[in-house]
């Protein structure tokens, strides 16, 4: 069943196209309505809005500072949920894999909210620890999360890369 937005889209766009129909119809091109700058434009969700939908939260993962080769690095991760929002710990909780590319060796692959550096901040932190060989070095984090709401939770994937320079 459509919810109220979705059915003023569908309105919107069902009445845009009879009026397209008719002035093409009679070869006037100047009645087809522009959804953009139509009165009910503020409801029509063009495709442009639908691919940039706000998500409740923020995102980082980069290198703490300088990487020196061989030795022992981390880059850290970090979700700061919007305001009301909050990251789910249990249940289907937080996890993480990551991968890094030739030149690095990791301390561990997979991680999950017992790896929070503060389980109980409102930014969740994680740092993955490695060790880059030499050059420019890239670190990949494969995400899956939820950030919830006093109503809901809703699940996450997001893929995040740390590029690094060690020298």
């Amino acid at each position: 069943m459509p919810n109220t937005r979705q059915t003023s889209l569908i309105i919107a766009t069902a009445a845009a196209m009879l009026t397209a129909s008719w002035a093409l119809a009679n070869k006037d091109t100047s009645e087809i309505p522009n959804p953009a700058v139509s009165a009910d434009a503020s409801e029509v969700e063009t495709p442009a809005k639908a691919d940039k939908k706000a998500v409740p939260y923020a995102i980082s993962y980069t290198a703490s500072k300088a990487v020196k080769a061989g030795t022992a690095q981390h880059c850290s991760l970090a979700i700061t949920p919007t305001k009301d929002h909050y990251i789910k710990k249990s249940g289907p909780p937080f996890s993480m894999k990551v991968t890094g590319s030739s030149g690095v060796e990791m301390d561990k692959a997979k991680y999950s909210a017992k790896d929070f550096v503060d389980p109980e901040a409102h930014t969740k932190t994680v740092q993955t620890a490695f060790k880059a060989k030499g050059d420019d070095q890239t670190l990949e984090a494969s995400l899956r999360f939820f950030v919830c709401n006093a109503q809901s939770c809703t699940p996450y994937k997001e893929t995040q890369t740390c590029s690094v320079s060690a020298k």
